[in-house]
């Protein structure tokens, strides 16, 4: 039976290793074809070409990013493009793109511009793909924010109280006789998320509202603790450290490791 298994595994090794010569293979073929010998390739595979550097940032993970870009399959067929619209944003290294865009728009700085060979394992997994880009822009990324550069650079927050865990926060709209939930209690709340760079990646607001147990370890340690702070119809505004959030491993598409986060909460009742 043991040597089964390590024949079959031996066997997908094989496959595997085949697959991947074919996809690098093709687009060598492609290369070969149009005579271009002045490339690069990444350890994964992905082959690249600089034509400009680009003189701004140098993206990161978890910085922001604007590119425009052109792709293509090996015949030649443009399947989607950006130019003559809106560059595509979005938040880089959290897979937001497919893998081959998170490490190939890594190695231009802004204003740089160059093509992507991406193999089929980099993209959709069956096709490659080329891609002509652009880096129009580079934003401070949302990993990149510190309470205290969030703090900063907003001028309504000059007034501020900070809990013993950490949590930095206002309250904005104030109802000193109202009541104030307490573990247990299910509450209903309105709540806008915000990374540190004011972008919102989730909210309530024009949906329904948000009602869970509070205290539950469900919701992440700071929302439970930022409603907790708040009496009924009171609004506040809330920057919760990571270790408060989403810790060191995040959350794969929407944030990455150790990022601080927003919210504004309005405790509309409680039970």
């Amino acid at each position: 039976m043991k040597k089964e298994l390590l024949y079959l595994f031996v066997m997908l090794l094989f496959f595997t290793s085949c697959k991947d010569d074919e996809n690098k293979s093709s687009l060598l073929s492609y290369l070969k074809k149009n005579n271009i010998t002045d490339y690069n390739t990444t350890s994964s595979g992905l082959i690249y070409i600089i034509d400009e550097q680009g003189e701004g940032l140098l993206p990161e993970i978890g910085d922001t990013v604007q590119v425009e870009y052109t792709g293509y399959f090996t015949n030649d067929e443009i399947f989607d493009s950006s130019v003559g619209g809106s560059p595509l944003e979005f938040v880089l290294g959290l897979g937001q793109v497919v893998p081959g865009w998170d490490e190939g728009i890594g190695l231009y700085n802004q204003g740089g511009s160059g093509t992507l060979y991406v193999p089929a394992k980099l993209a959709y997994g069956s096709d490659d793909m080329i891609f002509e880009i652009t880096l129009e822009k580079v934003a401070l990324g949302i990993a990149g924010y510190t309470i205290a550069d969030y703090i900063e650079e907003n001028n309504d927050w000059e007034d501020y109280s900070v809990t013993q865990s950490g949590i930095h926060y206002r309250i904005t709209e104030s109802v000193p006789e109202a009541d104030s939930p307490t573990n247990g209690n299910t509450v209903t709340v309105n709540y806008t998320g915000y990374y540190l760079n004011n972008k919102i990646f989730d909210t309530s607001v024009g949906k329904s509202s948000f009602s869970f147990d509070l205290g539950t370890s469900n919701i992440i340690e700071g929302f439970n603790e930022a409603v907790s702070l708040l009496k009924v119809g009171e609004a506040g505004d809330f920057l919760i450290p990571s270790d408060l959030a989403y810790g060191e491993d995040g959350v794969a598409g929407v944030f990455t490791p150790n990022q601080n986060i927003r919210f504004t909460i309005k405790l509309v009742s409680f039970q």
